[in-house]
């Protein structure tokens, strides 16, 4: 079955708001929307390993979890493996670390971003497009892409520093998501699922509906912009399945 981090079949959670949207649009607004996130002033950063890439976050993530699914975790272990000294999105416990930030949340320098990412996808069909930075080879989204139905994007939880410089850390335990997925589901740390907890999926499909309706998407200036929404056909760079 399908599931979001996913880069070779359809996205579940967009069928699923096409046929909901009628009856689901206040709870996407509140559950998902950018309206439930925390704008304020830009005071937290996200900074690659050697720190050439660099942007300040408005407020915390609006959703923070970890993917155990063979995609994701593929995806980050073939750009730790390129050895350019790196800030790893992959956990302790084996997933992938990430935080969920609307696009709107971002304040970035001025620049071409796409100038200073490269990107991949999981098989020569895929159409979920990760992103890492040139200088030092550090996952930026763990998710992504034109095909990718939100105003949010996924983000490289363990580069995010808070205004005085030390890690972020959320409060609470963060969830492991697509345990059924993983490469070794027995060894996924608890707490864990299955697929995703019901915060989660309330997130998700909010965040969708919201997109998909053009009501309150959280993408701000950035919407369409390349470095968030490449073309799949476009990236070259192909990480080989080689699990099934």
């Amino acid at each position: 079955s399908s599931h979001f981090g996913s880069s070779r079949r359809r996205y579940p959670v967009a069928a699923a708001a096409a046929a909901t949207a009628s009856c689901l649009l206040g709870m996407a607004c509140l559950c998902g929307g950018p309206s439930g996130a925390a704008m304020t002033e830009a005071g937290m950063t996200w900074q690659c390993k050697c720190g050439g890439f660099s942007f300040k976050l408005k407020g915390e993530p609006r959703m923070n979890f970890n993917c155990h699914c063979q995609d994701c975790v593929s995806a980050a272990r073939h750009v730790d493996a390129k050895g350019l000294g790196n800030t790893s999105a992959l956990t302790e416990g084996g997933g992938v670390a990430i935080a969920c930030y609307y696009l709107e949340q971002l304040e970035f320098p001025e620049g071409n971003l796409c100038d200073k990412l490269d990107f991949c996808k999981v098989g020569e069909k895929g159409e979920n497009v990760r992103s890492y930075t040139k200088c030092c080879g550090t996952m930026l989204n763990t998710s992504g892409g034109k095909n990718f139905p939100t105003g949010f994007r996924p983000f490289n939880h363990n580069c995010i520093k808070n205004a005085d410089g030390t890690e972020y850390r959320p409060q609470g335990q963060v969830m492991n998501c697509m345990a059924s997925a993983a490469f070794k589901p027995d060894e996924v740390p608890e707490p864990k699922v299955s697929k995703a907890d019901g915060k989660l999926i309330s997130f998700l499909l909010g965040a969708t509906l919201c997109y998909k309706l053009g009501v309150g998407t959280g993408v701000g200036s950035l919407a369409g912009d390349p470095a968030f929404y490449p073309d799949a056909r476009d990236v070259k760079e192909v990480i080989p399945i080689t699990w099934e």
